[in-house]
């Protein structure tokens, strides 16, 4: 099976289809070149105030900074991402009490923390089905 690449070029206009601003809450216009910049202001002012793991269901009453995983066990983001649960929740904790080891995580260590940081059931058992009992 051959596939054919063709190169295009560059459309001079702009595709009518693609708006030219975006209307905030009903009020604020911003065209097209000054986005960026109002992108970057509504972020800078963005604050969690809770939030819901989408790994375990857990409802978090604080921000994400509480209990991050790169903070409590001295892992870089991306390590800490790159497991199965979520860095910014309890249900990180209780992995790590399972695969410590693995994750360059003190077990024990973790396990003390858990004590500490309730998960729905759910997914205790999912940990315990896939990384076996602590």
């Amino acid at each position: 099976m051959n596939k054919q690449i063709t190169d295009t070029e560059p459309r001079d206009t702009m595709d009518e289809s693609i708006p030219s601003s975006v209307t905030f809450t009903g009020e604020t216009v911003v065209e097209a070149p000054g986005l960026q910049q109002t992108l970057d202001g509504v972020a800078s002012e963005f604050r969690v105030t809770g939030f819901k793991c989408a790994e375990c269901g857990l409802a978090h009453m604080h921000d994400t900074n509480k209990h991050r995983a790169s903070d409590t066990f001295d892992v870089s983001f991306e390590d800490a991402a790159s497991h199965t649960t979520n860095p910014n929740c309890h249900c990180f904790l209780h992995e790590a009490k399972h695969r410590g080891d693995e994750m360059g995580v003190d077990p024990s260590h973790a396990a003390e923390i858990a004590e500490s940081a309730p998960i729905p059931d759910a997914m205790a058992k999912r940990l315990e089905s896939s990384f076996g009992s602590h």
